[in-house]
């Protein structure tokens, strides 16, 4: 399970009145780079020098919300202009994540649907 936590009363007070726990839908595909460096030498010979820990990256939606939802999930995105989201779980791994973009999807009259892009950020 993939999921954020929205704190209570962050965007303004009473909203969220809890905290909310915000689940990202399944099928998300989490690309994982390591770093590192490659040097080049002599003939077909070569050495890779690890430089830190792996970088992840991901595209994540949340279809079929509420109105109230999406606009919670947005305004949080919006308050914390490109600042970190500490509480982001991958598969019981607690990370830090950053939202690079996210849109809001109008379905019917009451439902959304939220994708973002997210990259994990080492601070």
């Amino acid at each position: 399970m993939i999921y954020f936590t929205i704190p209570m009363d962050v965007i303004s007070v009473g909203v969220p009145a809890a905290d909310t726990d915000i689940y990202l839908d399944n099928g998300v595909q989490v690309q994982s780079t390591p770093s590192s460096r490659q040097v080049s030498f002599g003939e077909d010979y070569s050495l890779t020098i690890p430089l830190g820990s792996r970088k992840r990256s991901f595209s994540g939606s949340m279809t079929n919300r509420a109105q109230y939802d999406a606009d919670l999930i947005d305004n949080y995105f919006t308050y914390l202009e490109g600042e970190p989201i500490n509480n982001f779980h991958i598969l019981g791994e607690t990370v830090t994540v950053v939202a690079l973009q996210w849109s809001k999807v109008f379905r019917n009259e009451e439902i959304y649907t939220v994708q973002a892009t997210f990259k994990e950020v080492k601070r």
